[in-house]
């Protein structure tokens, strides 16, 4: 590591500046990969970006590469979600209670549930 270091170091006034500053410890883009408990890991690119209007607000993004396994597993568990949505909607509408297994929107997870993802 401190052989890189030295090269960039040489070889770019910018790196050697950042270096310098401590800059490099932060970073806005990059990959991460969560698990989840239904589908498997989750390969993710993510990009996060400070809002002007909000200060010490950030605002990150997540997607999976088109056509790759976590895309897949994503459409997966929309169309999960969907189906049980709108199982939930016919059973309203047929004044029925549904009991389902999932949490509501507006239930955050918790770490207790077993269909959380979880970040590795």
């Amino acid at each position: 590591m401190h052989d890189l270091v030295g090269e960039l170091s040489t070889r770019s006034s910018e790196f050697r500046g950042c270096w310098g500053n401590h800059d490099v410890r932060l970073h806005g883009a990059g990959s991460k990969l969560f698990h989840h408990a239904v589908v498997g890991d989750l390969d993710l690119a993510y990009e996060s970006v400070d809002m002007i209007s909000d200060p010490g607000l950030t605002l990150t993004i997540y997607a999976a590469e088109p056509g790759s396994p976590t895309a897949h597993a994503l459409d997966l568990l929309a169309s999960w979600e969907a189906t049980r949505l709108a199982e939930v909607k016919a059973a309203d509408a047929a004044g029925a209670t549904l009991v389902v297994a999932s949490h509501s929107r507006a239930t955050p997870l918790t770490e207790s549930d077993p269909t959380a993802p979880k970040e590795r």
